[in-house]
């Protein structure tokens, strides 16, 4: 952590504007103008852009919702795996994308998009919420990937059909399913003592009257985090009186289950949804004064039936759409801190967070020219809190309910020729929080409406234009309406954050002999106001009040190219100007992040395939206030390399990746170190065709 020495503005405007940048956006338009030189009649027979040239992150990936018109990005996360990735290495590989971990393997990883805040991104597991206005952010790593078959991920204004009204956009996580037979196991050990266990199995029968298919995936998972780490004692500008420490106090074990059946019925398609997540973990505290004892369990259970069907006219439009949704989810929380993590008092809590969701939702072509999307949701929450050791202040119940009510007009046609698009909508939700017991209840009713109007054209088969304008909200959780009766002060007039975006895209795709791919360039300003900050209200209390407002520019670039079978790149460039009300730099916000990953696929002799990829990953410095913007973290550029090599007609696959190959030192938000070089390890058998 260093001090800041010349004008925040000043040195994100060197970061933005720096070589590195523009010599980046020159790359990204050379190949951009190269692919819409493509022979127009082979790309719209192989791969031709559907209205919007919806974006990919890799030559394989699936396309995002139907909406055209929205900044979305698809990643295919059935391939995924010959990267060992984490949910949250693979969502890096969008721009837009800023992912804040806390620690090793397991460790909370929480997503912003577009310089938001991490709670100001919604997550939808298909179209299930996953995020309330109490959950705070989402933790990526209570997902792992091979339990997802696609991610996407929507900046800004997200498709009214998926849309929570987020601030900063969406991430649609779609769970994986049977689409043929086949039995998967895996095994895998890494750096400290990292291992992996999982099993898939898949039965389907498209060609079967019913067409039924079942899925079925357990994995286990874990680490002992016992990293080092230098800790200087705290006298960074002593020389020679450091050490060298592992953490403590750091293991995690996981455990995932996933039951993904369906079945075609009624004309549509039924599905059963069972999805299970446990974990048992330790909480390191900070490096002055790290802990021995505090422990945190989750378990987390999620069940959903559903119902969908779509029918389409002769000339491939949809003419109606029917979606039906009931879901039902379980959160039980133990944390113990016995005054290691300097509480004031010893901590034994149970909580226990409950929810009901419904959802019916449908469109239907009224005109050739006119599709409406009506949706209506229900939700009810309610939040069990225990502490056995709070007596003088116990933890309060509390409940939610929120219902939302949303409608979209599909305007599309032409324009002197060319496929056009334009979509206004709008989502309305009431929300009512209570805290306390019947008797002495506190309530706080909250309506807030957001806006989307987004408009888009094909110039060509490889090029087309978007642009949107909306608004977004989050609303006042418990503990900021309520207060904790103990450190938070309550208050109940707490007006929800609130948003206004604006982005404007350019996105091509196409091939040129040998050579296929697609780039994005998106443009976008973020206003955000009334944003919850604390103040101190006494010595030992804080209040939370809207207090903070801020205005967030960005470029974000994109590019997949891949030459014939064996070559393929992936880049992604964010570039952020953040403003607060002070004038200052907002903090934990990076000013430049980069990825680039080239991969080399070929067929050597006595393997079926051999896959050879490097990653580089840069982050620039963030501010760790926003006040002054005296303090700061400086950026890191981390290397990864990583090989797969199948066997046997791809039945045995062995996998390797080095992760911060240089060993280069990183810390997050909060000064702690994050691991050094990883290296893991995995093989996989799989035999398809039962």
């Amino acid at each position: 952590m260093g001090t800041r020495r010349r004008a925040a503005p000043a040195r994100v405007r060197a970061i933005v504007g720096s070589g590195l940048l523009q010599r980046y956006c020159r790359f990204v338009a050379l190949v951009a103008a190269a692919l819409p030189q493509a022979e127009h009649a082979r790309a719209q027979q192989a791969n031709t852009p559907e209205l919007g040239a919806r974006a990919r992150v890799a030559p394989t990936v699936a396309e995002p919702h139907d909406d055209a018109t929205a900044s979305g990005t698809a990643i295919d996360a059935r391939d995924r795996g010959l990267a060992l990735e984490q949910l949250s290495e693979a969502v890096s590989q969008v721009p837009g994308v800023h992912v804040r971990s806390s620690g090793g393997f397991g460790a909370f990883s929480g997503l912003a998009l577009r310089g938001a805040d991490l709670a100001h991104t919604a997550v939808v597991l298909d179209t299930i919420p996953l995020t309330t206005p109490d959950s705070g952010a989402f933790d990526l790593g209570q997902l792992p990937l091979s339990v997802l078959e696609r991610v996407e991920v929507y900046r800004g204004g997200a498709p009214l059909w998926l849309s929570e009204g987020a601030i900063g956009g969406l991430l649609r996580l779609v769970p994986a399913r049977a689409e043929r037979p086949r039995l998967r196991a895996s095994a895998g050990y890494g750096s400290f003592g990292r291992y992996e266990l999982g099993a898939t199995s898949a039965l389907a029968a498209p060609d079967a009257a019913l067409a039924p298919a079942l899925l079925s995936h357990v994995s286990l998972a874990g680490a002992d985090n016992d990293y080092p780490y230098f800790d200087d004692l705290g006298t960074q500008f002593v020389p020679g009186d450091g050490r060298t420490l592992r953490q403590q106090n750091a293991r995690i074990d996981s455990g995932d289950g996933l039951l993904h059946a369906g079945i075609d019925a009624l004309g549509g398609r039924a599905s059963l949804l069972l999805l299970g997540h446990g974990r048992s973990e330790g909480i390191p505290g900070p490096l002055a004064l790290p802990s021995s004892g505090a422990h945190r369990n989750l378990v987390r259970l999620l069940s959903a039936v559903g119902y969908e069907r779509e029918r389409f006219g002769a000339d491939g439009e949809r003419d109606s759409r029917l979606s039906l949704l009931a879901s039902g989810s379980l959160q039980r929380t133990r944390f113990s801190d016995f005054r290691e993590l300097g509480m004031a008092e010893a901590v034994a809590a149970d909580d226990l967070a409950l929810r009901g969701f419904v959802r019916a939702g449908g469109s239907l072509r009224v005109l050739p020219w006119l599709e409406p999307t009506l949706l209506g949701s229900f939700a009810r929450d309610e939040y069990l809190p225990e502490d056995r050791l709070a007596f003088s202040a116990p933890p309060r119940a509390a409940r939610r309910s929120s219902e939302t009510l949303a409608l979209e007009a599909r305007v599309y046609g032409r324009i002197a020729d060319l496929p056009a698009e334009l979509r206004p909508s709008v989502r309305a939700e009431w929300s009512q929080a209570e805290i306390g017991m019947a008797a002495a209840a506190a309530s706080r009713h909250v309506f807030a409406p957001t806006y989307r109007l987004a408009a888009g054209i094909e110039l060509s088969p490889a090029l087309a234009l978007s642009t949107s304008a909306a608004t977004g909200k989050r609303l006042p959780s418990f503990l900021e309406l309520f207060g904790d009766r103990a450190l938070l002060d309550p208050n109940p007039a707490l007006q929800p954050e609130r948003s206004r975006t604006l982005d404007a895209s350019v996105v091509g795709r196409g091939r040129a002999g040998a050579l296929r791919g697609g780039a994005e360039l998106r443009g976008f300003v973020l206003w955000i106001d009334d944003m919850i900050r604390y103040e101190r209200s006494s010595e030992l209390t804080l209040r939370p009040a809207n207090l903070a407002s801020a205005r967030i520019l960005g470029l974000e670039l994109g590019l997949h190219a891949q030459l014939d079978r064996h070559l393929s790149l992936v880049s992604a460039l964010t570039a952020l100007d953040s403003q607060n009300q002070l004038g200052r730099s907002l903090a934990f916000r990076p000013p430049l992040e980069l990825l680039v990953r080239p991969e080399l696929s070929w067929a050597p002799a006595q393997l079926d395939r051999a896959v050879l990829f490097v990653e580089l990953r840069h982050v620039a410095f963030v501010y760790l206030d926003d006040r002054s913007n005296d303090t700061s973290l400086p950026g890191r550029t981390l290397f990864a390399l990583g090989a797969t090599i199948e066997l046997l007609h791809r039945r045995l696959r062995l996998q390797g990746r080095i992760s911060n190959l240089f060993d280069a030192p990183a810390t997050d938000v909060l000064s702690r170190p994050l691991p050094g070089r990883e290296v893991l390890a995995v093989l996989t058998l799989e035999q398809e065709g039962l």
